[in-house]
């Protein structure tokens, strides 16, 4: 999908009308399930950045720089969507999982009434799994180790309200719920910063796209129940489908294992032997295939009741910490630049600007969204 400059009336619901009163929209991000997500600024952040700097430059790196920290990722609900509205979604985020973590996007703002409904998130500047995807043959087993252990404090706290993954304690009172929809698409990437710490070079992970997210309700049935606590072994199984996926394309991708290291003789290098046996024996024997042959059995999980993975989630966080630090190998260089790269230029941004002086509202005109 594209997003381009034209005078041709774009595609423009309640929704976009509503959330133009005070925002401009800066680029089309995605279409999902339950809407499109766009790029957004508040006019109000725009009108207070460009008063700060208009005494000195207003087109300098500085004044850009600060526009792009003050965007947003604003998704809208889309009537010819079948899977439904954002409703669930929005209530989800501020009604069902309250508390803030870093590891799952949070909810800044919403709108809903009738048609008119939009979800205001944080722009996530790495994107998501799939598209870093390309860079595999950068991945290491640390990196993988990484984006395993943060995908399970996101569960961790999605499902059992848990904080302190040092201690795994489940929250008293917390909803049952499931998330639904865990893959690496609705994994998303972002660089260390604004009081959040990083691993070496390693994006952080965030979990994303609750339109699919479900509340247990007190009064459901026994078929229900056990279809619920199906779909809750189905968030645990597909981390380990995203760490096996990873594990594969580094394994496709990557000549990396053809090397030898100093252990064996020479002065540079990871040794095929070693890191191929301790890839098997402690990732994907000891982690890998419990997650698979363990969690993937429903007719078995869903005799158990879920917080019986919790002692697996605990030992899994603690080894991946250690592995990740015992394995650690910076990203490529490349790979840190397309993380670090402006995924939203000054022209974009210049653009959005313009049609708040002309148009007074953004998209409604200036631009197409093209599929």
């Amino acid at each position: 999908m594209q997003l381009r400059s034209k005078n041709v009336k774009a595609p423009y619901n309640a929704s976009q009308a509503h959330h133009a009163r005070k925002h401009m929209l800066v680029k089309f991000l995605g279409a999902g399930d339950n809407g499109d997500t766009f790029a957004a600024l508040s006019k109000a952040d725009a009108d207070r950045i460009i008063a700060k700097h208009n005494a000195y430059n207003i087109l300098t790196p500085a004044f850009f720089n600060e526009l792009r920290a003050a965007v947003t990722a604003v998704k809208f609900y889309k009537p010819s969507n079948l899977e439904g509205d954002l409703q669930n979604e929005i209530d989800f985020l501020t009604k069902t999982i309250t508390t803030k973590h870093p590891r799952i996007t949070p909810c800044l703002d919403s709108h809903v009434r009738g048609a008119s409904q939009s979800l205001t998130l944080p722009f996530c500047s790495g994107g998501n799994l799939v598209s870093f995807c390309k860079h595999a043959a950068a991945f290491t087993p640390s990196f993988i180790f990484h984006v395993g252990m943060q995908l399970t404090e996101a569960a961790s706290l999605l499902l059992f309200g848990i904080t302190d993954c040092d201690n795994m304690t489940p929250a008293p009172e917390h909803p049952t719920v499931y998330h639904g929809d865990v893959w690496a698409g609705n994994t998303l990437l972002t660089l260390p910063g604004n009081g959040q710490s990083g691993f070496g070079n390693f994006p952080n992970v965030v979990m994303a796209d609750f339109g699919r997210a479900t509340k247990l309700h007190e009064n459901a049935d026994s078929t229900e129940r056990a279809r619920h606590l199906r779909r809750q072994w189905t968030d645990i199984d597909y981390i380990g489908v995203i760490m096996t996926g990873l594990y594969e394309d580094m394994h496709d991708k990557t000549d990396v294992f053809d090397v030898s290291c100093p252990a064996h003789g020479v002065n540079n290098g990871y040794c095929a032997d070693c890191i191929t046996a301790t890839m098997q024996a402690r990732l994907t024997d000891d982690i890998l295939h419990l997650w698979i042959v363990q969690f993937s059995d429903v007719a078995y999980a869903v005799n158990r009741p879920i917080t019986e993975v919790i002692p697996f989630l605990k030992r899994f966080i603690a080894t991946a910490k250690r592995q990740r630090t015992l394995h650690y190998r910076p990203l490529s260089a490349e790979a840190v630049a397309d993380l670090s790269a402006e995924k939203i230029t000054d022209g974009e941004l210049s653009l959005a600007l313009m049609q708040r002086l002309t148009n007074g509202r953004f998209g409604e005109k200036a631009f197409e969204v093209k599929r």
